[in-house]
């Protein structure tokens, strides 16, 4: 059956107050396009003329989010780890060298700094505050997918049973997380991040 009109009223509510969320804080989160060199065992000798034959060029893509106008970006360090080469992406499609400021291995995350004159900062909020059920929005560049969106609840709190960082505090959410939004916000519906997309956890059936 057709829902009342408050009920109509509501649902257009919701899809403005998501909608209007999505739009502001994508203007704060970046691609992030990280290339390092790796050791290749697979080359026995090194060539004449100096190039170095046993190594091979890794390419990383992820997201982050601007928390700072000055062009501070937060992101993993497990995405720019021993990178050679950052460049990051705007909201804008501007594409602007990266260096690192600060990392911290055992909880995953790393700063970078960018000179692109006053950018967009995305106001932070507090994970201390967040409830399970809560409505959440993850964005970022999953599959190298620029600017997607994808909303859900937040499933459980304080998760610290997963063994994959040393440090460990994770908030579950049934928001799609896909490869490539490893470093974009996890946000609020008042625009604030509250988290930072990491790990995506599945099971051989198939599951996430």
């Amino acid at each position: 059956r057709a829902g009342t009109a408050g009920e109509r009223d509501l649902g257009r509510e919701l899809e403005d107050l998501f909608a209007g969320v999505a739009e502001g804080v994508k203007l704060s989160v970046v691609s992030i396009d990280s290339r390092s060199r790796v050791e290749d065992a697979s080359f026995a000798e090194v060539p004449a003329g100096g190039a170095r034959g046993g190594e091979e060029e890794e390419e990383a893509i992820g997201s982050g989010f601007i928390i700072d106008g000055r062009g501070y970006i937060l992101t993993n360090e497990h995405l720019i780890d021993r990178a050679r080469e950052i460049t990051v992406k705007l909201h804008d499609d501007r594409e602007v060298k990266a260096s690192v400021v600060q990392v911290d291995s055992a909880s995953d995350i790393a700063l970078l700094k960018v000179d692109a004159g006053p950018l967009r900062a995305l106001p932070m909020g507090s994970s201390e505050d967040a409830r399970v059920g809560q409505w959440v929005l993850a964005i970022g560049n999953p599959f190298g997918l620029t600017q997607t969106v994808s909303a859900g609840i937040i499933s459980a709190l304080r998760r610290a049973d997963l063994r994959i960082l040393p440090l460990e505090n994770f908030i579950q959410t049934d928001a799609s997380i896909n490869p490539g939004n490893s470093g974009g916000p996890l946000v609020n519906l008042r625009g604030e991040a509250i988290g930072i997309n990491t790990a995506m956890y599945s099971n051989p059936g198939g599951g996430n």
